[in-house]
């Protein structure tokens, strides 16, 4: 709900209308669908949220109200992804941020040759969250 309101630089609207957010709500009942929270001083600052088909978790949308918020999301999912030997999230779009953060543009050759293998594996379904915990932004660097 965060990533649907929150407002973007050169975008009207949003593609996360109601029947999208329906959709996301049943696949994270299901244990599909999974989103990571910042939280500062008692509310949501940031957060990313997506799916995970076997051992690849696909980024949908990220959202931040502070500085640098959605990059402490998506470092904190990426650390327990790495710590479970998941060696890909796709962003799905580059961006000049993606790529300081240390994100790597894929041909669409590779990626789809690395993905036939990462969707067959066994993954992680269900709640995430005993995974994350609550960290501190600075146990993510």
């Amino acid at each position: 709900a965060a990533c649907a309101c929150t407002p973007r630089r050169g975008q009207s609207g949003t593609w996360i209308v109601p029947a999208m957010q329906a959709a996301y709500r049943r696949l994270h009942e299901l244990g599909h669908a999974h989103c990571v929270e910042v939280r500062g001083e008692g509310r949501l600052v940031g957060g990313i949220y997506g799916v995970a088909i076997g051992q690849a978790f696909f980024g949908e949308s990220m959202f931040s109200h502070e500085s640098g918020a959605s990059s402490a999301a998506l470092a904190g999912l990426c650390r327990v992804l790495s710590g479970w030997g998941w060696p890909l999230l796709d962003a799905q779009v580059v961006s000049p941020h993606l790529l300081r953060l240390g994100a790597v543009e894929l041909p669409r050759r590779d990626f789809l040759q690395r993905l036939e293998s990462l969707v067959d594996r066994p993954g992680r379904i269900g709640n995430w969250g005993p995974a994350f915990g609550r960290l501190p932004v600075a146990a993510l660097t």
